[in-house]
């Protein structure tokens, strides 16, 4: 299976500054592409 790393490639995320404070403080916490509470569950929003 071939993966993003493999090919070279870099993912960019426009994340909102809100957000961004939220996961710097470990509020919460970024699984693949998703944004969770630090609990787990999605941040919806």
């Amino acid at each position: 299976m071939t993966t993003i790393l493999d090919l070279g490639l870099t993912v960019a995320r426009n994340i909102p500054p809100e957000v961004a404070i939220g996961i710097i403080t470990g509020q919460y916490n970024i699984y693949g592409g998703v944004v969770r509470w630090a609990a787990g569950t999605v941040k919806a929003g």
